[in-house]
């Protein structure tokens, strides 16, 4: 049974649950009693009605969950339904909807850095894992199942239960075996337990980071090559074949597997592990020399694997990498790390944040005490309690989501300051105002405009999707997505198009070109970033990122559009005409108030509506009518859109 069914979630808030018997120390859950601080986390009773207006409720609940302002036909039935349930059945109805896929792949696509490595290929290990992902999001799998199946899928690399994205990025661009386990283990930490442990790669805790992490301090690198150790049975490999020698490159990939001695796998008769002959023995030999990776040398011969954090070791029977999966999310800091990930997706700040820099001497008061330091997270109670019943309900995503919608404080109006005398004051302010992630925005900016979009990826050469959270990684939309480029004898001249641009809905191939390049411009100004450039996801407003949505004309094109695009004969011959659609909302009001079928007032209030999901303040309405005194009526038009797409309400989410 589902742990956030009625009866279920019942017995888990108003139950007293112990973390973990090494925390040693009671832990809250939200509805305790004795914990008077937290009561304002409470679930809204069912029949109640939010603090915030309607349009406010759905902005928030519709760009948390699926990254989009709702339809206008949404806006219209929700407004006009006077039942009190209406709250609650919007959010399952949001949670059943492939926009909520879309959107909680990238979350994870993004902590799991499934990225392709090689530009010109059809990224197979980046669409298999991102199909599984799909699938994982659909079916509401479990975190600690979903993470084991991540820390020990193997077999082929295009399979996606073996989530070879994961691993691909550290096996390809990283010579020396050793620095690859240590990559690799230290993003595992990042990723699972929020914790970087990069530091005690080159260098024991002590007399290093004292005033960074303290919980870190003791560690020395043997515990962090004893982590690496967990990784040293696990080889990428190559199965031979007749063909191999005629094979070409993408062919070559999509036989490559991920293989574990210690179950028995990597034949080195039938194929061949991608490793150093010194390095194919399946353990972590600490001995290398300046030069060999970038990290200081290391020396004291084979490591054996033990937990960093506990010292536990590989039982019985167990293969390395299910002992390192089974000991991670087994740990505290499992929970605690994705449910300060997925509250911060929805307050925009963690409880600890940034979200990767956790201390684990300051996790709670007791570790804190030991440690004579202070407590790390922010309003450690409702932490502690969100993360106890997060861990009572299977580690079920989609319940700590809905348990946060659904909570008081996530529905509560925001204050201009915060209440210092309040405990949860901080959640409540208008701190929590953040900028959206470039996707929404992109997305935001079609939909208020009323345009369709369509995008390809690669690897994915026979449909088109219609928004931009649907992109597996970031570098997407790809012009090339649809050209095969020959090894052998790359020209543009011999370039050979693996579908005709056309046969996806796009006019030509100018049109194809002109909304994939453009897309990618404007998601890679708007901060989507990309790790395999070191380039994190930035969802930060900057004065160059105002300026850019001000000035570019990606952003302008099809507010005025209706014109086609002048191209030389040569480029008509070659890839077709180009022509820019108008705005077909702002064409239809420019149509209504020409011939008297709208005012201004009617105007302002439905483009602020469409645009900023609130309707416009007197002030507003003022200064607006004022402006378009002396003013064509689409030149009123165009300005009003362009500004209200300027506008702070349009890239925040409130």
């Amino acid at each position: 049974m589902k742990a956030y069914l009625p009866k279920m979630l019942c017995f888990l808030v108003g139950a007293l649950f112990s973390l973990s018997a090494a925390a040693g120390s009671a832990r809250h859950t939200l509805e305790n009693t004795q914990n008077p601080q937290l009561k304002a986390f409470q679930m809204v009773k069912r029949g109640s009605t939010p603090a915030v207006d309607d349009l406010t409720f759905l902005h928030r609940v519709h760009l948390d969950l699926t990254g989009h302002i709702p339809s206008q036909e949404t806006i219209a039935a929700f407004t006009a339904n006077p039942s009190a349930s209406k709250y609650a059945a919007e959010i399952e109805r949001l949670f059943q909807s492939e926009a909520y896929v879309d959107r909680w792949v990238t979350f994870l696509a993004d902590l799991l850095r499934n990225e392709p490595i090689f530009e010109d290929t059809s990224a197979p290990f980046r669409n298999a894992m991102h199909n599984g992902l799909r699938e994982h999001i659909r079916n509401n799998t479990p975190w600690d199942v979903l993470a084991k199946e991540v820390l020990t899928g193997n077999g082929s690399a295009v399979n996606p239960s073996t989530a070879f994205g994961f691993w691909a990025r550290e096996i390809f661009l990283e010579d020396f075996r050793l620095e690859v386990l240590d990559n690799q283990v230290a993003n595992i930490t990042e990723t699972f337990l929020g914790i970087q442990t990069n530091c005690v790669s080159c260098h024991d805790g002590q007399y290093h980071l004292e005033q960074v992490n303290v919980g870190l301090v003791a560690k020395k690198r043997e515990d962090f090559w004893a982590m690496a150790a967990f990784l040293s049975q696990s080889y990428v490999y190559y199965p031979f074949s007749a063909e191999d020698e005629d094979e070409s490159f993408d062919g070559f990939l999509q036989k490559l597997h991920l293989v574990d001695l210690d179950r028995g796998q990597g034949d080195m008769e039938e194929g061949e592990l991608f490793a150093d002959e010194r390095f194919m023995d399946g353990e972590y030999n600490a001995q290398s020399v300046a030069g060999e990776g970038m990290r200081v040398p290391r020396n004291g011969g084979v490591i054996q694997p033990k937990y960093m954090f506990s010292g536990e070791s590989p039982r019985q029977g167990e293969s390395r990498r299910e002992a390192l999966a089974r000991l991670i999310t087994s740990d505290p800091q499992f929970a605690r790390n994705m449910v300060n990930r997925i509250w911060a997706a929805f307050f925009g700040e963690g409880f600890v944040h940034p979200l990767n820099g956790w201390d684990p001497g300051r996790t709670d008061a007791a570790t804190a005490a030991a440690h004579q330091s202070t407590v790390q997270p922010r309003t450690p109670a409702l932490l502690d309690a969100l993360t106890n019943e997060f861990i009572q309900s299977g580690f079920d995503l989609k319940w700590l989501q809905r348990r946060i919608v659904t909570s008081g404080l996530y529905q509560a109006r925001l204050t201009e300051t915060e209440d210092k005398n309040d405990y949860l004051g901080y959640w409540r302010s208008n701190k929590r105002v953040r900028r959206l992630p470039a996707e929404a925005i992109v997305d935001r900016y079609h939909h208020a405009l009323g345009l369709e979009q369509r995008y390809v990826y690669r690897g994915n050469i026979h449909e088109a999707v219609s928004s931009t959270w649907a992109l597996p990684s970031p570098g997407e939309p790809e012009g090339f997505a649809l050209i095969h480029i020959p090894e052998e004898n790359f020209d543009e001249d011999n370039l050979v198009w693996l579908n005709d641009p056309t046969n996806l809905g796009f006019q030509s191939i100018a049109d194809y070109f002109y909304r994939q390049d453009t897309a990618h411009e404007l998601l890679v100004n708007l901060g989507r970033g990309r790790l395999i450039a070191n380039s994190p996801r930035e969802n930060t407003s900057t004065v160059q990122r105002a300026l850019f949505m001000m000035n570019q004309p990606e952003f302008h094109a099809y507010m005025g559009g209706g014109f086609e695009v002048e191209l030389d004969e040569e480029e008509v011959a070659t890839i077709g005409r180009l022509y820019l659609p108008a705005s077909p909302f702002l064409q239809a009001k420019i149509s209504e108030l020409s011939d008297g079928r709208l005012d201004q007032d009617g105007f302002l209030t439905e483009i602020f509506t469409r645009f900023l999901l609130r309707a416009p303040s007197a002030a507003e309405r003022t200064l607006f009518k004022e402006y378009y005194r002396g003013k064509e009526i689409y030149q009123g038009v165009y300005d009003t859109a362009w500004a209200l797409i300027n506008h702070p309400d349009f890239i925040h989410q409130r």
